[in-house]
């Protein structure tokens, strides 16, 4: 039975075939598994360009053309779970809807109700 012939990577973009001896040693093989002497000729491997890795990009770099802010909230699980099982109904007996826009919707809702608010936008407004 022929030895197993495995094709082991190079680090450098190409591969070297080993065969492994019943005494656990080693030893460089073509692919077919004849041996290689220091003599021989090695087969050249074409060169692959090896692929970049990829560069994440760091937060400061993020595109800023996005109208959207991602920003996070830690509330109390209680309020949590109340407002988790409100949308739940809300999504069930009404309109789906995501916890989000639940929050975003009734954020801006009580803005709007908010009359002393709505007074001193007014002002500062004419005056900029």
């Amino acid at each position: 039975m022929a030895p197993k012939v495995f094709k082991i990577p190079d680090g450098m973009g190409g591969v070297t075939y080993q065969v492994q001896t019943p005494d656990g040693e080693w030893h460089l093989t073509d692919p077919n598994g004849n041996f290689l002497t220091e003599d021989s000729p090695k087969e050249e491997t074409p060169d692959v360009p090896i692929p970049k890795a990829r560069r994440q990009r760091r937060k400061s770099q993020k595109k800023n053309d996005s109208p959207f802010v991602n920003f996070s909230l830690q509330i109390p699980k209680e309020d949590y779970q109340t407002i988790s099982d409100y949308v739940l109904w809300t999504c069930i007996f009404k309109e789906p809807v995501s916890r989000a826009a639940f929050m975003l919707r009734t954020a801006l809702e009580a803005v709007s109700k908010d009359r002393e608010y709505r007074e001193f936008q007014k002002r500062n407004s004419m005056e900029g």
